[in-house]
């Protein structure tokens, strides 16, 4: 069953996967095709693609690569995230389901380390970017995302974040990351 959207997202965010897609050599064009993007549209500043459309082309960049990470990084083989999936979902609990987080990019060396910091009432995640060759830093701000909001969606309710911290400089579209993640980050941290 897909899931139908008409909510729409910033053409940048195709943009920028472009740019990562033709670094790693693929047909931009048969990715676009298979996204249902046109062209005056993924290449338009000012547009917009619908979820569905992004969607499209994350997964066609994935088939390509056969790579979650979009080939940016240590290869992490399609389906790696979905078989630790079931352990970290399954935790009883937000707390552990953070532990468990930790642990599995402990086992999958591919992956950006994630370590959960749970010392204080305030739970905070940090991601280990550096082995990503990711110029335009829509793998990390994608990665971002998903963990957030798949911990949202796993205890069921939004999270709110407190800080948001981006190991790169400040880019152009500020706007977007108030609407994406809620505020807007820190820029030039060491860790995300």
């Amino acid at each position: 069953m897909n899931f139908v959207s008409e909510e729409t997202v910033p053409s940048h965010l195709v943009q920028r996967l472009l740019l990562n897609a033709e670094r790693q050599g693929l047909e931009l064009g048969a990715l676009l095709r298979s996204a249902r993007i046109p062209d005056d549209v993924a290449y338009n500043p000012r547009a917009r693609v619908t979820l569905n459309q992004l969607s499209g082309l994350t997964r066609s960049i994935w088939a390509e690569t056969d790579d979650e990470l979009f080939g940016v990084g240590p290869n992490l083989p399609l389906g790696s995230f979905r078989l630790v999936a079931p352990r970290i979902f399954s935790a009883p609990d937000l707390r552990t389901m953070l532990i468990r987080t930790d642990q599995a990019t402990r086992v999958l060396t591919a992956a950006p380390r994630i370590e959960a910091l749970l010392d204080d009432d305030t739970p905070r995640l940090t991601v280990d970017v550096h082995r990503l060759d990711d110029p335009e830093h829509i793998v990390i701000e994608t990665l971002i995302g998903f963990i957030h909001r798949t911990i949202g969606w796993a205890i069921g309710r939004r999270v709110p974040l407190v800080v948001l911290a981006m190991p790169y400089e400040t880019p152009p579209f500020m706007r977007y990351y108030e609407a994406a993640f809620g505020l807007l980050p820190t820029f030039g941290a060491e860790v995300a």
